[in-house]
């Protein structure tokens, strides 16, 4: 019946505080608040008014500002809320009195507003406050006891339960079910890890008002037995680079199983152990053994004797440590070969490598050889005591580079082998022959009227080496009439001097390191005159002496035609040079021969002229026939085509050459009649002379 009024009085009291009461004067408005609210709680009872409502001064001590009146949402509505911060306490304060007055304009009404206050009612177990599980193999989400709560103020929400501390707390929770009055007691792991007979616990509850409530007592029976090792406790002795390990023995290890653990002195060996079987029951012949990522055993000479420790673990439970003390015994051990760096390098020629071995043996006083393994190249060796690789001759490669690939191992004297090292070595070419230039012709003619861009050679030149070795350039070179470049090619930059050749060194360079060059070869251009035109035929007949006074003061032979002139000499400053010192020496060399002539042929004859040839050369001529003076130039008066003079006519004889002809002689000694005019050939016979000679330009 009590639960009943309190659920009919909550109510009535949340449909009052709703609802906007109208201040009337002699009529109290009824607000009852239960002694646990909290100013979150946002009670409040509202009025209607028209203009402002406002409150008296509370009369209680106990939580005398605990109440305020504001202007609601609505236009003509105010509300009185609690707003603490003092908490209501029944026993303190049951009732509080509350004068409210409406203004309306110059009216006012005023009324009480009754605050009760109800008593909290703290809430309580259902069960006994003693209960007691036996747990077999729970799991997390298993709940072993279920709490369920009475609340006299049926503010469920508010109920908290609660665990009183204890060792094995962390191992439990306590879930709330969405009602707020009924809980679970559940494991928080598998309650194989808790190594105990049994676990105590304590549950409370409490409503955040009233002090909690209980506990309620739960005793959880798990009869966890701690496991044990029954072997070990002993030393041992362990060849060293074998595979250690150790079988054991236990009890009280059901099907479950557990954890071994495996500690050691010195501790860094510890983690080297793996156990197998220490998850299953003692059938299993559970052992540990070394698992060290690939390294089988240990090293008498660098590791110390070690002891182990094993201690068996199921959930929380341990058993009694157990150990084991290891003696290594020494073993012949392969020595170790390793290398700095596996690549090196060397010119062909005799092949000389050393690599960089880095040997290790962990036996000392050891001795050791070195040895090539399945090699098909019996041009190499190595030296079993320094591990030089060498070729046994001139090794030559076939290309700019080539690699040679050996696989070495370093024997013990026991005869136990290193593990195989590779070492290539790569063999580049060195520059061990010379460029060879390709045969060609070493001489070429020019004439004037070949054009000059139209004449040029390519040379080639052939180098037996690779790569950079075997690029071959030729040395430049500008002779100023002839033109090398460094690709080869001969180019004719100036026309050459007639009758003369003009040279230049053909030799070709690599480009390696050293430069080689290769022997050094002439090339040779001679320049031809240009050909010459021939004149009408001439008579026989003695010339005049007008027309041979003409033709002795021409500085040039007639019947022969001027060779064309060279395109724009004058153009170049030392040619213009040459040529102007070469007329000053013409002109004294003129002077000084017409001098001699005169005094040596008495000057002048009755005419008073005296003859001197010029430009011509005389040779070819029997001794006779040079022998011949000139004749006196009386002789030049007599008709043409007469001889009075028979010395003349056996000079004719002597050179071999008839009235009226002109020779010359080639560059290889020949001679043939050139075309001259008459006069000429009437006065060079008539002086007894030589004949005159011309090349053909």
């Amino acid at each position: 019946m009590k639960l009943i009024f309190c659920v009919f009085f909550v109510y009535w009291n949340i449909e009052v505080s709703q609802t906007a009461e109208a201040i009337t004067p002699g009529k109290d408005l009824l607000w009852t608040l239960i002694e646990s609210t909290k100013v979150s709680d946002n009670k409040k009872i509202c009025f209607t008014c028209a203009e402002q409502v406002t409150m008296a001064t509370v009369s209680a001590s106990h939580c005398s500002r605990c109440f305020g009146v504001w202007k609601a949402t609505n236009e003509t509505d105010y509300c009185m809320y609690y707003v603490g911060p003092t908490s209501l306490d029944y026993d303190l304060v049951k009732e509080y009195r509350i004068p409210v007055t409406c203004k309306d304009g110059s009216s006012s009404d005023t009324t009480n507003v009754i605050v009760k206050v109800t008593p909290n009612t703290p809430p309580y177990f259902k069960q006994p406050l003693s209960d007691t599980v036996f747990v077999s193999s729970p799991t997390p989400i298993q709940a072993l006891v279920r709490f369920e709560v009475l609340d006299p103020d049926e503010d469920g929400l508010n109920l908290t339960f609660s665990m009183i501390p204890n060792p094995f707390q962390d191992k439990f929770q306590i879930v709330q079910e969405p009602s707020g009055k009924k809980a679970r007691l559940m494991p928080t792991t598998n309650l194989t890890e808790v190594c105990v007979e049994e676990v105590v616990l304590k549950v409370m509850v409490s409503d955040n008002f009233n002090p909690p409530v209980g506990p309620v007592t739960t005793t959880v029976i798990l009869n966890n037995v701690p496991p044990k090792v029954t072997s070990l406790n002993r030393e041992i002795q362990w060849a060293e680079n074998l595979n250690f390990y150790q079988y054991f023995k236990w009890t009280n290890v059901d099907s479950a199983g557990g954890t071994c653990i495996i500690t050691s002195e010195p501790a860094k060996y510890a983690a080297d152990i793996n156990t197998i079987g220490c998850g299953i029951n003692i059938t299993a012949n559970p052992h540990f053994h070394q698992d060290k990522d690939g390294v089988i055993g240990y090293d008498f000479e660098t590791d110390p004797p070690v002891n182990f420790t094993i201690v068996y673990q199921k959930g929380l439970c341990l058993s009694k440590p157990v150990w084991l003390y290891v003696r290594w015994t020494n073993v012949n051990e392969k020595p170790v070969l390793d290398l700095n760096n596996t690549s090196y390098s060397a010119q062909e020629g005799m092949i000389d490598v050393l690599p960089e071995y880095i040997l290790k043996d962990p036996d000392a006083g050891d001795t050791h050889s070195y040895k090539l393994l399945s090699t098909n190249d019996s041009a190499f060796e190595i030296d079993e005591h320094t591990g030089r690789i060498y070729s046994l001759q001139y090794f030559s490669v076939t290309a700019e580079s080539m690699t040679k690939t050996f696989r070495v191992v370093v024997s013990d004297k026991a005869g136990l082998q290193s593990d195989i090292k590779t070492v290539d070595v790569n063999i580049t070419d060195a520059n061990d022959h010379s460029p060879i230039v390709d045969d060609f012709d070493t001489l070429a003619e020019y004439t004037c009227e070949d054009p000059l861009p139209m004449f040029s050679r390519q040379f080639n030149a052939q180098d037996s080496d690779f790569g950079m070795n075997g690029e071959t350039e030729f040395v430049p070179v500008n002779e100023g009439v002839l033109n090398l470049d460094a690709k080869g090619v001969l180019k004719l930059v100036k026309s050459p001097t007639d009758k003369q050749f003009h040279s230049i060194n053909i030799q070709a360079v690599d480009k390696g390191t050293p430069k080689r060059s290769s022997g050094i070869k002439e090339f040779s251009v001679m320049g031809k005159p240009c050909p010459t035109t021939t004149p009408p035929p001439t008579t026989t007949s003695q010339p005049t002496t007008t027309e041979l006074t003409t033709l002795l003061d021409s500085t040039t032979p007639l019947g022969t035609t001027e060779p064309p002139e060279k395109t724009k000499w004058w153009e170049e400053p030392l040619t213009l040079l040459a040529f102007i010192l070469t007329v000053l020496l013409g002109l004294i060399i003129f002077v000084l021969t017409a001098c001699c002539l005169i005094q040596c042929c008495g000057c002048c004859s009755k005419g008073g002229n005296s003859i001197q040839p010029e430009t011509y050369q005389w040779n070819n001529m029997s001794s006779k026939a040079a022998q011949q003076t000139p004749r006196n130039l009386t002789y030049a008066s007599q008709t043409t085509g007469t001889r009075v003079d028979q010395a003349s006519k056996e000079a004719d004889n002597e050179s071999g050459f008839s009235e009226g002809e002109e020779f010359y002689m080639d560059d290889k000694g020949g001679s043939g009649p050139i075309v001259g005019s008459s006069q000429a050939d009437a006065y060079w016979k008539g002086q007894g002379k030589a004949f005159p000679w011309t090349t053909n330009f």
